[in-house]
């Protein structure tokens, strides 16, 4: 019968003294009432039974041949049997032994002529042991659950895991936009003047988030950079008169007014084929926004933050699209936008006088007539930081930097510069410049091409191509 722990409940072998859970002394079991008795007891207290050493020697007393003297008896305490207890009455759960060295094992008394046996208590039916609160499967050994300390271990990691869940699903599309986590997000129109020959917004040569795209004179494409999704597979397009690079997709305008898109297409930002009549397009982050030639919108993708709802905007005649939201520019110099609005960078009902409008990751960039340029929303590394810049044709906002292009054909830029992306100053003979995520290329007059900034899946290796240009191209004076 295996001898339970009065201290801790632990279940032990028959023949264990001390507890191997708790480590403390562990009382006997009678083997007739099942009553806990002190490790090394011979009588039970409860009902008088004999057993170990004293059963063993009164059986042979049993053997012994008649007339044999009987050794006198040992000394021991007698203990008068508790009452039994009533039927149906929950047990008293043993006194605890206190834990400390083993006592001596009692001598076993020998064998011979048997003193005279006490009169015992018949013996009654031995009780169930009570089932064991160990943790094991059935037929094997008995299994320690888990400590208290791997317990509070894997609470805190559960606690930790439902904390990053929410962060993800509830925090970060309510327009939680950290910039330490550097998430990829797309580039907007570059939004060049129609001076810079950039007629509503259209972009010859577009920097997206690690990948870049350039429209030749003959009508079609060129790509390099991250090539997921195949967001570079832009080689079979043709009669092409716009391209724009997003996130995870690249889209292109086709001078019948209608469009093409490679790339990731999980939340529909390539859902373009059914458009018609466009007049420019921009890719943003996981969405795709179209200006149609009676100054409507369309769009297609994303619409987490409402980055989609242009459908009531009208007269417009320049439209891009940001990381998580959309700027259109009115024919009158005003501009709309919608999307995320945490840090602002929908907030441009106040401007006016406009000759171009850039979204970007967290901020909005706009032109004005006079050359000078406006920003607002995020300003955390001084993208928006725009005011003294002056004698501008276009401008473009990047995730976290903007570039401007001057009419001399240099350009200018502020905001992150972690990767190099703004290392813009020695540039000349520009027509268009595009910001990226982490990078920035300039268009020269004669059609080549020039970047900046992060290298990575290789968006900066343009130094080979020969685009279009601009009808009406700014050159240096």
């Amino acid at each position: 019968m295996a001898r339970k722990c009065p201290s801790c409940g632990h279940a032990n072998e028959d023949d264990a003294r001390f507890c191997s859970g708790c480590g403390g002394e562990i009382a006997a079991v009678c083997p007739s009432c099942g009553a806990a008795l002190p490790a090394g007891a011979v009588f039970c207290r409860t009902c008088g039974a004999v057993f170990g050493a004293a059963a063993a020697a009164s059986a042979g007393a049993a053997a012994a041949p008649a007339g044999a003297a009987a050794p006198p008896e040992p000394e021991r305490t007698i203990v008068q049997p508790r009452a039994a207890a009533a039927v149906g009455s929950r047990p008293q759960p043993p006194q605890a032994i206190p834990a400390g060295p083993a006592p001596p094992t009692p001598q076993a008394i020998p064998a011979g002529p048997a003193p005279p046996t006490p009169q015992a208590i018949p013996a009654g039916p031995v009780p169930p042991t009570p089932p064991s609160m160990m943790v094991g499967g059935a037929g094997g050994p008995p299994r320690r659950g888990p400590s208290p300390a791997l317990i509070v271990v894997i609470i805190v990691l559960v606690i930790a895991a439902a904390a990053a869940a929410a962060i993800f699903f509830f925090i970060l599309p309510s327009g939680s936009d950290d910039h330490g986590d550097k998430t990829p997000t797309p580039v907007a129109s570059s939004g060049g003047s129609p001076s810079a020959g950039s007629a509503a917004g259209n972009e010859i040569v577009s920097a997206g988030w690690a990948n870049t795209v350039g429209l030749r004179a003959d009508g079609t494409a060129v790509a390099v950079g991250w090539k997921k999704y195949g967001l570079c597979r832009v080689s079979s397009w043709s009669d092409l008169v716009a391209v724009s690079a997003g996130d995870d997709h690249t889209v292109g305008l086709r001078a019948d007014g209608t469009a093409v898109a490679v790339g990731s297409n999980a939340l529909g930002q390539r859902d373009v084929s059914s458009w018609s009549d466009l007049v420019a397009i921009s890719a943003g982050y996981f969405h795709t926004v179209g200006l149609r030639a009676d100054g409507t919108a369309v769009a297609a993708g994303s619409n987490a933050w409402g980055q989609r709802e242009v459908s009531s905007w009208s007269d417009l005649v320049a439209i891009s699209a940001g990381y998580r939201h959309t700027v259109g520019l009115r024919a009158d110099g005003t501009a709309v936008a919608v999307g995320a609005k945490k840090y602002g960078q929908c907030r441009v009902s106040s401007w006016s006088d406009l000759v171009a409008v850039s979204a970007g990751g967290f901020h909005t960039v706009g032109l004005l007539a006079d050359g000078t340029a406006v920003a607002v929303g995020r300003n955390g590394d001084g993208q928006c930081d725009v005011s003294s810049w002056s004698d501008l044709v276009a401008v473009s906002a990047g995730e976290y930097h903007t570039v401007g292009l001057r009419a001399d054909g240099t350009a200018v830029a502020v905001g992150d510069n972690e990767s190099g992306q703004c290392r813009v100053s020695s540039w000349s003979d520009l027509v268009a410049v595009s910001g990226g995520d982490y990078h920035t290329v300039g268009l020269r007059a004669d059609g080549t091409v020039v970047a900046v900034g992060a290298t990575k899946y290789g968006q900066c290796r343009v130094s080979s191509w020969i685009l279009d240009t601009p009808p009406a191209p700014v050159v240096s004076q």
